[in-house]
């Protein structure tokens, strides 16, 4: 049995050994295609894309190296030049800040003699102005009443004279011509008696 047991064994791991043959033969052909296009890309970013990255890292490296030199050559001397301004500002501000202490108690004294006399004299001459606005108002209350009246009373004059004027003047025109109509018969009348006379 054990002889017939090993065979059986042996029969069996032979067909699990053929089984993984098939299996892998099949996964060769399988995976073939797709190992395929994995190498020409990895081959085509070896030949293209590896030697960009490169140069753009040589010029990553370019232009790092330039900024380096710029901030050696230019920034640090630039930065010691503020610093020292800086140190200036520093010692200029105390003294600034004294000035300007003393302008502002300079200015608060003005303001405690000066400034009160002005203003003073600003709130008498506002009330004399505000006395004579009120008088000039007073003026013109009066000479718009005045005018007022006046324009009446000429109203009034010319509704009452205007009248009495135009019939005088109608009755001197009637009388003129009356006179004058008149004088003319009269005239007729002498140039007939005196041609009677003559003749």
């Amino acid at each position: 049995m054990e002889a017939g047991a090993l065979i059986a064994i042996a029969v069996v791991l032979f067909a699990i050994l053929i089984i993984l043959l098939i299996v892998l033969f099949s996964l060769k052909k399988w995976m073939s295609e797709p190992l395929g296009e994995c190498k020409n890309m990895i081959t085509q970013l070896n030949a293209e894309t590896m030697p960009k990255i490169s140069a753009t890292i040589d010029n990553l490296n370019a232009v790092l190296q330039s900024i380096q030199e710029l901030s050696e050559s230019e920034l640090k001397p630039m930065i010691h030049n503020v610093q020292e301004i800086t140190g200036q500002l520093n010692e200029g501000l105390g003294t600034t800040m004294e000035n300007l202490n003393s302008i502002t108690a300079s200015i608060q004294q003005l303001s405690e003699t000066e400034i009160k006399e002005i203003a003073s004299n600003i709130q008498n001459v506002t009330a004399t102005l505000s006395e004579d606005v009120e008088k000039i108002d007073t003026v013109v209350t009066t000479a718009q009443e005045f005018t007022t009246k006046t324009i009446d009373m000429a109203a009034f004059y010319r509704e009452k004279l205007f009248i009495p004027i135009i019939d005088v003047l109608s009755f001197w025109n009637a009388m003129k011509t009356v006179l004058a109509t008149i004088t003319h018969i009269r005239m007729q009348n002498e140039e007939k008696q005196g041609g009677e006379s003559d003749g």
